[in-house]
């Protein structure tokens, strides 16, 4: 595993994590826009080699369930106050940088 692979691996698990990771919160039905707006900036970080044929097996696993996740999130979040605009805007933008990052079929 290369170090950035290791930075950006380390990242997603902290994001996954609860109580302090973003998806953490979401899976409690917290958001708050300013984490959703790091969280976007630290996906903007992972960039793979566009020559590289095979990814870490673990990274796209934190990776490619992110989009899924937050979907399923969206009700309990609005349900417990958060902003629904901003909520899509972060998933969205989210949606986007995952495909940059793993591609598209």
């Amino acid at each position: 595993m290369s170090s950035d692979t290791a930075k950006w691996t380390s990242f997603l698990e902290r994001e996954w994590s609860k109580p302090q990771g973003f998806l953490g919160r979401a899976r409690e039905g917290q958001f708050d826009p300013e984490d959703g707006k790091r969280f976007v900036v630290g996906l903007k970080a992972i960039r793979l080699p566009a020559e590289s044929k095979v990814m870490d097996r673990h990274l796209v696993s934190l990776l490619w369930y992110i989009p899924l996740f937050l979907s399923w999130q969206r009700d309990r979040i609005i349900e417990n106050g958060g902003d629904a605009a901003s909520f899509e805007k972060v998933s969205n933008e989210v949606q986007t940088l995952v495909e940059e990052i793993l591609g598209v079929p």
